[in-house]
């Protein structure tokens, strides 16, 4: 289903480069960790208990404790037209192993004659020599992927359940044919066509061999795209990460509409360029009838926000993300700038909230880790669109010692406040889910500043008395309590 609020959570109290910020009752610290960087793309956290990230065309890590920045590899062959992306993954066995991964665009043989492109891309597995603290021994495991200019390439790489997923964007066919004179308006879609494998999700060995499970694969086995597809019909997926149970869970950009995020299953056909998110318009309906492998979203954003990678939290000392799915958005023109909370229900196959968080205080967001601590890390891109001042890895952490009591860590949708923020009017009008019950309102060291016995369900609060800055109102109901935070200017 599609979500109806949005919610902001962000109150910056100090600066940008260490901020404190509340969310619904706990306090978060958010610093910088490296600055300065240009066209950065994904961040991992590290077996050394480092952050380590990609950056046109090397890997590097950085001290998540002093900022000091190490070169760990540097590939001769990277690319630097299109996306400039450069996916990054560890070995789960990488204590026995050393093995890392990355993917990257490289130029090769010309193709798609007559305009003759020359850029693909590749998946390298590297050994991690402990004394040099250096990448070698590269063994590429799969090379010769097409991706034309180098846009919507995806380039998303994942290991999960002792496999590699890669994602693959549609190259721009739907939008730019003329990037691909040899295809007639006759010809399938690239998304659509088993036998390419743009607009696909690619799953394989460790080892880069093809699994014999893969939905489409037959013997011989050879490297082809559909012994690899996995699942199709994507446009530009850039995020993929596992959730509670082994749920892979994507995201994915939309063209004008419906960005999605939703679950990758074996087989299973996303509609591209056919259906866009939902089958919800009249365009889509004869393919929303006829795909029988369909596999809708979980949810969509209309506008874009352009969603890119992502991270899975299950328990967390940051009770507001607890079991949610935490996606960076890049798109400022409408919407996006931010980090999308994305509440989970217990299965992990629905979307029961949608938060928001920094809008438009760090710009684009590229990508998220998570360190063993609950340490939450982001990645900003916005060297990429054509910011100067370079870009950041930033750290959010707890901040136990400031936890307002008495405060449900869910938030629900249920109370309605307006306006907010309040201005020179300080009269709270408030909507709630029942008839009857109690209201309070406090401030944020949890100071109650009035109380309402309420019989129906509306209320006007009187805020004259309250000052400026940040409050909250909590409604008790029975056995039931839900709170919402309003800021008066």
């Amino acid at each position: 289903m599609k979500l109806l609020a949005v919610f902001i959570l962000s109150l910056i109290l100090n600066t940008q480069l260490a901020a404190q910020i509340l969310l619904d009752s706990t306090y978060i610290n958010v610093s910088t960790v490296a600055q300065n960087l240009v066209f950065p793309w994904e961040i991992i956290w590290g077996p050394d208990s480092a952050v380590w990230y990609t950056q046109l065309g090397s890997v590097n890590r950085v001290n998540s404790q002093t900022g000091e920045i190490k070169n760990l590899l540097t590939v001769s062959d990277f690319s630097f037209s299109g996306s400039k992306q450069m996916g990054l993954a560890i070995d789960p066995e990488f204590e026995t192993n050393s093995f890392v991964y990355i993917d990257y665009n490289y130029t090769g043989d010309s193709y798609n004659p007559p305009l003759n492109h020359n850029v693909y891309l590749k998946v390298v597995r590297y050994s991690h020599n402990t004394s040099t603290h250096q990448l070698e021994n590269p063994v590429i495991l799969i090379d010769g992927i097409r991706i034309f200019e180098g846009y919507h390439d995806g380039g998303k790489l994942l290991i999960a359940d002792n496999h590699i997923f890669v994602t693959i964007g549609d190259a721009k066919q739907v939008e730019n044919p003329d990037l691909h004179p040899y295809l007639s308006t006759e010809d399938i879609s690239l998304p659509e066509n088993l036998d390419v494998f743009n607009g696909k999700v690619l799953r394989l060995n460790l080892d880069g061999s093809v699994p014999h499970d893969n939905p489409f694969a037959k013997a011989p086995y050879d490297k082809t795209p559909r012994n690899l597809i996995w699942s199709y019909g994507h446009r530009n997926t850039q995020g993929l990460v596992v959730g509670n149970g082994g749920k892979l869970y994507y995201a994915e950009h939309g063209r004008d509409n419906d960005d999605e995020m939703g679950i990758i299953k074996r087989g299973m056909n996303y509609g591209w360029p056919l259906i866009e998110g939902f089958c919800d318009e009249p365009f889509e309906t004869i393919s929303c009838d006829t795909i029988k492998n369909h596999q809708e979203p979980l949810t969509s954003w209309n506008p874009n926000v352009a969603p890119s990678n992502m991270e899975y939290v299950g328990d967390s000392p940051i009770g507001e993300f607890q079991n949610s799915i935490l996606v960076g958005t890049l798109t400022g023109d409408n919407f996006g700038n931010h980090i999308a909370v994305l509440s989970l229900n217990e299965m992990g196959d629905e979307v029961t909230n949608e938060r928001v968080l920094f809008f438009g205080q760090y710009g684009r967001i590229r990508d998220l880790c998570i360190d063993p601590h609950g340490n939450i890390y982001f990645l900003t891109s916005n060297t990429t669109a054509g910011g100067i001042d370079g870009d950041r890895i930033m750290k959010i952490a707890f901040d136990s010692k400031k936890v307002i009591t008495g405060v449900t860590e869910k938030i629900q949708t249920e109370i309605v406040l307006y306006p907010n923020p309040l201005g020179d009017e300080k009269r709270i009008n408030i909507t709630l889910p029942s008839a009857s019950g109690i209201v309070q309102c406090f401030d944020s060291n949890g100071k109650i500043l009035a109380t309402y016995s309420v019989e129906k369900n509306t209320v006007i609060v009187d805020a004259n008395g309250f000052g400026k800055g940040l409050f909250f109102v909590r409604y008790v109901h029975g056995a039931e309590s839900f709170v919402r935070k309003i800021i008066i200017e």
